[in-house]
């Protein structure tokens, strides 16, 4: 039998993910300061229908920023936030790497 935080993350991994995603892009100071509880509830959003096509299909997905919170030199830098958001299947965002779409 696993911990109570085992169990917790099995059963709250977009929470999870949206709360390590939140702490990088506030380390990186991506994310906007004006954005509302909505945009925020917009933001679960993304990780919890991750999680829920994860689940579903048995291909993993993720949450991809469209415009990455770190690009490659000389390209524009990325928000954390609902409009840059998008879910995708882990390996293209794999293939993706720091590059915008």
């Amino acid at each position: 039998m696993g911990s109570y935080w085992d169990n917790w993350v099995n059963k709250n991994k977009h929470l999870r993910c949206a709360g390590e995603a939140k702490r990088r892009a506030a380390k990186l100071n991506a994310t906007p300061k004006n954005l509302s509880q909505e945009d925020w509830n917009k933001i679960d959003e993304f990780y919890k229908e991750s999680t829920r096509l994860s689940v579903e299909t048995g291909i993993p997905h993720e949450v991809d920023h469209i415009i990455p919170l770190q690009p490659r030199k000389g390209d524009p830098k990325g928000e954390h936030a609902p409009w840059n958001l998008r879910v995708v299947t882990a390996s293209e965002n794999r293939s993706k790497g720091n590059k915008a779409v």
